[in-house]
């Protein structure tokens, strides 16, 4: 899996129509020189403890292969978001992640895969995934998406 440094304030910018040409939009949704696709952006969501978890946003269907990670399923509707489940797929295969994550976002009714890659072993992996679906799931938050 490939990075690539994002400027917030740019998106931010760009979100608020400034900056924001047909070009800009297009260019974030080029795949980058190994093939994998760029995000469609990053959101944070508040755990049931405060704490925010920035996420790697993608379309369900552009979503590049994965490695452990905690992923939020989110159905998108506009500007609403809702969240449908919180995972953490366990799979050492990145391809077998994305054929679960998949699987299991089209039987929820789903359309964006949503990453967070920073929890650093599978304890911390653990507590992000109950804080999240804590806070998303069993208090049913929606559209909670930048605070």
């Amino acid at each position: 899996m490939s990075a690539r440094v994002i400027e917030l304030e740019k998106v931010r910018k760009s979100r608020n129509g400034a900056d924001a040409t047909a070009e800009t939009r297009r260019d974030r949704l080029q795949p980058h020189s190994d093939g994998l696709p760029l995000a469609d952006g990053f959101v944070f969501w508040t755990g049931a403890t405060g704490i925010r978890y920035i996420h790697t946003v993608y379309p369900l269907l552009t979503c590049p292969e994965m490695p452990r990670a905690n992923v939020m399923l989110v159905k998108r509707d506009g500007l609403q978001r809702r969240v449908l489940a919180v995972l953490r797929p366990a799979h050492d295969a990145p391809s077998l992640n994305l054929a679960d994550v998949r699987k299991t976002a089209a039987q929820l009714g789903a359309n964006e895969v949503h990453l967070h890659l920073l929890a650093g072993s599978d304890k911390q992996m653990k507590l992000v995934e109950f804080d999240l679906r804590t806070a998303h799931i069993c208090g049913q938050k929606s559209g909670d998406t930048h605070h």
